[in-house]
């Protein structure tokens, strides 16, 4: 298939409900390979109600296709994830991106501005030990449910990352080091107090 062909069939795979909130809005992530992106974007999205636009999910999906590897065609994987959030926002659907946005912000925050979609950019963190302990923990157990990055793919990110440093426009940094859900209390409080969703939520 060709590359357009790949986005159309993934596009047929999203479901969820249009204008699912007052304000048209997107949470965007950064933070590195184990730091719990995953874990917080399901629990938000508990909470919430909101779809998850997961590059994890697409990289399983083409896997699926018979595109194989932990870090299949990762241009594939961007073009798709970029044409997600367009999809989406073009339907008026909130929505969390459950991506590290440390490299594409720039790319991000432009979609939004096109669709007028309100951007929030959430920082989660933990403690160097905690990521390698999960890391390890999850390759030990053969999860094959979230991220399959491992060790390797974390002293990658982690040497771009502090390359790159962060972007601009951070609305709030979170930790995973505790309760996920006071994390995202937090979070709900914050988007309350935008304006974005409902204060009875």
């Amino acid at each position: 298939m060709t590359d357009q062909q790949y986005i159309d069939a993934y596009l047929t795979t999203i479901k969820t409900t249009s204008k699912n909130t007052k304000v048209v809005f997107l949470v965007g992530m950064v933070g590195l390979v184990g730091v719990g992106k995953s874990t917080f974007s399901q629990a938000l999205s508990a909470r919430l109600g909101l779809y998850v636009a997961s590059n994890d999910t697409i990289r399983r999906w083409l896997n699926s296709q018979g595109i194989p590897g932990i870090s299949p065609r990762q241009d594939l994987v961007q073009k798709i994830a970029e044409a997600s959030s367009r999809y989406l926002f073009a339907q008026s659907i909130s929505h969390i991106l459950d991506a590290d946005l440390v490299e594409y912000y720039d790319r991000a925050r432009r979609y939004a501005d096109e669709f007028g979609v309100r951007f929030f950019l959430i920082h989660l963190v933990a403690s160097e030990e905690t990521i390698l302990s999960r890391i390890e923990k999850r390759t030990a157990k053969g999860d094959k449910t979230g991220s399959l990055a491992g060790i390797e793919e974390y002293k990658v990110r982690h040497d771009f990352h502090q390359k790159l440093g962060l972007p601009p426009g951070i609305s709030l940094t979170i930790s995973t080091e505790g309760s996920i859900e006071e994390e995202v209390k937090r979070v709900v409080a914050f988007l309350k107090d935008e304006g974005v969703i409902d204060s009875s939520i």
